[in-house]
């Protein structure tokens, strides 16, 4: 997986629809003031003079009754004061809020660095975890660590089968090569703040979530149909991936730097790796990159741009 960084992001705000909830109370706040101040300035301060001069003319005398408006006053006042109004009735109970809507409400109002340093810690603890097994079963032969590790980080058709569903998710935090793990915490670094300033701690939580899990379903629908064997595989690309591709559909003229040098429009970055990806999925993927699993993410994160721009609150 290539390494990304973001070098320009002051316009991505501008002209979508997906803004957060404080640049409305900065605009509604605003507005008020500056109407507030208009108002100020229309009407200036009236001496007690102005006052005792003004106030007799305010006072007009009550016009003659004709037949539209006698007709006017039995339909309205007669009516109200005949008829019993809703004034004075027990409103209805506040809806309950239910507990999805208030776990996410409690996600959102955590701080977002305990997102993105949280899933990169536990990225890195898997690969601390993945380092000691290696070592217990190449210095000492002791390989129950290590297959605990294999049943439980890799996804395969043999732990989908054994029922070890899990892996479908937790497979998107294990990486065995400490390069590999550098690479794709690098891209992660850079991109994962911007998306959880555009959508929330929650959505983001879904995004990388479901980017992992839709990254590993198409890695293993990719191995039976194509590859026509069951290769484990692992790693955080997909979930990043997903991220990346969601990012190039909201700003996708935003300048991202392959490797941090070269920029890039990221619509031409994610197009690229997806045709990319694409056509090494169709030829069987090669041998150390899951393709598949790369296409899958990509695919989750214009998906899960759609719903949002469709209005549902994921």
């Amino acid at each position: 997986m290539a390494a990304f960084t973001l070098t320009n992001a002051s316009h991505i705000l501008r002209g979508t629809g997906l803004r957060c909830s404080t640049q409305r109370r900065t605009l509604s706040l605003w507005s008020t003031a500056l109407l507030n101040s208009t108002q100020r300035a229309a009407c200036p301060k009236l001496s007690e003079n102005v006052l005792r001069r003004t106030l007799p003319t305010l006072v007009q005398s009550r016009p003659i009754s004709t037949p539209s408006k006698i007709l006017q006053f039995v339909k309205t006042d007669v009516w109200g004061a005949t008829h019993r109004s809703g004034y004075g009735r027990v409103p209805p109970p506040p809806r309950r809020r239910s507990l999805f809507s208030a776990a996410r409400d409690f996600i959102d109002s955590l701080p977002s660095g305990l997102f993105t340093w949280g899933i990169l810690a536990l990225n890195g603890v898997v690969l601390l975890a993945w380092a000691y097994a290696n070592d217990l079963a190449r210095y000492q032969r002791d390989h129950v660590w290590l297959k605990w590790m294999y049943d439980n980080f890799l996804v395969s058709m043999h732990n989908v089968k054994e029922g070890r569903i899990w892996t479908v998710l937790t497979c998107c935090f294990s990486h065995q090569e400490p390069m590999h793990f550098t690479i794709n915490a690098f891209t992660y670094y850079f991109m994962a703040p911007v998306v959880i300033a555009i959508v929330g701690n929650a959505s983001f939580l879904a995004l990388y979530l479901g980017g992992g899990i839709m990254s590993s379903c198409l890695s293993l629908l990719f191995g039976q149909q194509i590859r026509h064997k069951d290769v484990p595989s692992h790693g955080a690309s997909g979930a990043i991936y997903a991220v990346l591709s969601f990012f190039a559909c909201v700003a996708p003229t935003a300048q991202l730097a392959i490797f941090g040098i070269v920029p890039c429009p990221a619509w031409v970055v994610v197009g690229g790796l997806f045709l990319y990806d694409g056509w090494l999925s169709i030829q069987g993927g090669s041998v150390r990159t899951d393709n598949a699993g790369h296409v899958g993410g990509m695919l989750a994160g214009v998906g899960y741009y759609v719903l949002k721009r469709m209005g549902m609150r994921l």
